[in-house]
């Protein structure tokens, strides 16, 4: 007979959804709503304890499964513009967790061993969490803000500087988008010959 404990099943998942979601508004360039993003967590730590009570168990559907992720999204994602490129955002970056986590438990030797601790919450928290942040950092500094560019908006542009000016295309919102690694900030790239 297995043993969950539901308290640790709601506080695991709370931490993991959490990052993931923080890591999907980070990567999306989004203004940090942290309430709205610890709400949305919450609901889904709430669905994954749910899973585990006695009746309950057709929860575990996959269907279930991702109607759940889609209403965690779209409680955090209800007043942005892009809702669905973010849930998609959302879903493959838990995807990629879990990839993360499935190499890690074939590098041990016992990937199956590893899988059904975690959905059990029959593992070590600080081993979970740590690669949780660890990924969330790896995204954060590998891809900051890359997801934020909706792609395609091509325009002519005029550039002044010492009193002469050139007209160029660009790319609508780079500005925004692209940041140096180092600082942080907002930069422009410009082709040599337009410079």
């Amino acid at each position: 007979m297995t043993v969950v404990y539901l308290d640790r099943v709601v506080l695991l998942n709370l931490a993991v959804d959490y990052l993931l979601l923080l890591a999907t508004a980070r990567l999306a360039g989004l203004p940090l709503r942290r309430g709205r993003l610890a709400l949305a967590a919450a609901l889904g730590a709430l669905y994954a304890a749910a899973v585990f009570l006695p009746g309950c168990r057709m929860l575990a559907h996959p269907a279930c499964r991702l109607a759940a992720g889609v209403a965690v999204c779209r409680l955090a994602w209800r007043r942005e513009r892009r809702p669905w490129r973010l849930t998609a955002l959302f879903f493959l970056l838990s995807g990629a967790l879990a990839g993360l986590l499935l190499a890690a438990g074939l590098a041990a030797g016992s990937p199956g061993a590893i899988l059904s601790r975690v959905y059990y919450a029959d593992i070590s928290w600080p081993v979970l969490l740590g690669a949780a942040l660890g990924f969330y950092a790896l995204l954060h500094l590998v891809f900051r803000q890359a997801a934020r560019h909706g792609g395609g908006e091509i325009m002519d542009a005029t550039i002044s500087i010492g009193g002469q000016s050139r007209a160029v295309r660009v790319l609508h919102d780079t500005g925004n988008t692209l940041r140096s690694p180092v600082t942080g900030q907002p930069v422009l790239v410009l082709e040599q010959t337009s410079l």
